[in-house]
């Protein structure tokens, strides 16, 4: 089964990050339950107020990811919001594992 690791980047005014939050945590519940996903976090980039980065880890790859997952209903109110908020495009990043680095605990 392949794995796959998507980086979302956001540009946020800082006053606009709670709205952001309540958005993203509504759309959190929906992409945990589903059970490909096996990794979900959000960060803040601290010396970039603002900034805030969604990771996911999942164990589907980048075509599944696109066809089936990105089609999900729940993502078209939290695309609202941020579509109102973001003062740059989000920048997504798909990554794939290379073979024999992986460690987890």
């Amino acid at each position: 089964m392949s794995q796959s690791t998507i980086h979302i980047t956001f540009e946020l005014p800082p006053k606009s990050l709670p709205r952001f939050y309540k958005a993203l945590k509504t759309l959190q519940e929906h992409v945990i339950a589903e059970p490909e996903c096996v990794y979900f976090n959000c960060f803040e980039l601290p010396k970039q107020p603002g900034k805030v980065r969604i990771v996911e880890i999942w164990n589907q790859d980048k075509k599944w990811r696109k066809e089936i997952q990105a089609r999900k209903s729940y993502y078209e109110p939290f695309m609202r919001v941020v579509e109102a908020l973001e003062t740059r495009p989000k920048k997504v990043e798909a990554l794939q594992p290379i073979e024999g680095f992986y460690f987890g605990r």
